[in-house]
């Protein structure tokens, strides 16, 4: 049996969202920078790469490797949200992610001016099989 490895690797470009928006609107105004990035936090895992990793489940119905690349909101009060897969690799797979991502502890949030601040988030992930 193929002994399944997964690889993450972490990638983190920000942009800001104005402060009270509804995430849901498409006219919401993006900025490019955040004065402090959000911090995952656990009691458990040091690194969001731990986390992921350790709740990650490799679907045993499929036979290939590749990486997929989500985005998703880090809130002002640390929650995750509008995850979306920005880069593809099989239904399944999407699925986990978002799965991991939505069971995630809540983050600290970044900060704009002393302010929390909701803060978009990019994370690759490599599936590899060996």
């Amino acid at each position: 049996m193929k002994a399944l490895v997964l690889f993450l690797t972490l990638f983190i470009n920000t942009a800001l969202f104005a402060q009270d928006i509804n995430l849901t609107n498409k006219n919401t105004f993006l900025y490019l920078e955040v004065d402090e990035l959000p911090h995952f936090q656990s009691d458990v895992f040091n690194t969001v790469m731990e986390y992921i990793y350790s709740n990650i489940e490799y679907p045993s119905q499929i036979d290939l490797q590749g990486s997929i690349i989500v985005s998703f909101v880090v809130t002002k009060f640390g929650d995750i949200a509008n995850i979306k897969i920005e880069k593809t690799l099989f239904k399944e797979c999407d699925n986990e992610v978002t799965r991991v991502l939505l069971e995630m502890p809540k983050w600290i949030p970044g900060r704009k001016n002393n302010e929390n601040v909701n803060t978009l988030l990019f994370l690759r992930i490599d599936f590899t099989i060996y």
